[in-house]
């Protein structure tokens, strides 16, 4: 075989070859892209059966219930709103603690009563992280700076920034706790 058609040949065979590395560096940024959105979008468990609710929930039994130490929020009928801890309930009413100040509350003047849950603040911060990187990952891998694409390690500073970003914006929304509705007079 000629040395030109040789020549020629490895040419053709390196120009593949770097369409091909290029190709698959895109091809890798998008799936870590959807990998990142998936954990973003299935975060949270699925629920394929749910246990039916103990016949009391919603009841003055359900308040009853609710250990000591506890935190509620009260919404009385007259518009007020009280908030501590539990003390103790009897069937006629319920007893909160604010620091060294305690509050009874009969079960008539009661509209709504929440038990209060603190919440973790890891989750939205992780996704926001997450979802940073892999924003800034592909922004910096689609970047064009005049010269060339971005290097590698120029893409990783990127995505850092990006994932610094998340994390603010997610630390920003956060939520500190939860309300659930234990009682609900009628």
């Amino acid at each position: 075989m000629p040395s030109s058609i040789k020549q020629s040949i490895n040419r053709q065979i390196h120009l593949f070859a770097g369409q091909v590395n290029i190709f698959m560096k895109y091809k890798i940024v998008a799936a870590g892209l959807i990998v990142i959105l998936s954990m973003v979008a299935f975060g949270q468990p699925i629920v394929l059966a749910q246990e039916a609710s103990p016949p009391w929930f919603g009841t003055w039994e359900a308040v009853k219930a609710i250990p000591p130490g506890d935190k509620v929020e009260i919404k009385l009928k007259n518009g007020r709103t009280v908030k501590g801890e539990v003390a103790s309930v009897s069937d006629t009413a319920i007893i909160v603690g604010s620091g060294s100040k305690s509050v009874t509350t009969a079960r008539d003047d009661v509209q709504q009563l929440f038990r209060i849950i603190k919440t973790s603040s890891r989750k939205p911060v992780l996704v926001g992280a997450l979802v940073g990187a892999g924003a800034g990952v592909v922004i910096g891998a689609s970047l064009d700076d005049g010269r060339s694409k971005l290097s590698a390690p120029e893409v990783a500073v990127v995505g850092l920034v990006g994932a610094g970003l998340g994390f603010l914006v997610g630390r920003l929304f956060r939520n500190k706790k939860k309300l659930i509705l234990i009682y609900e007079s009628r």
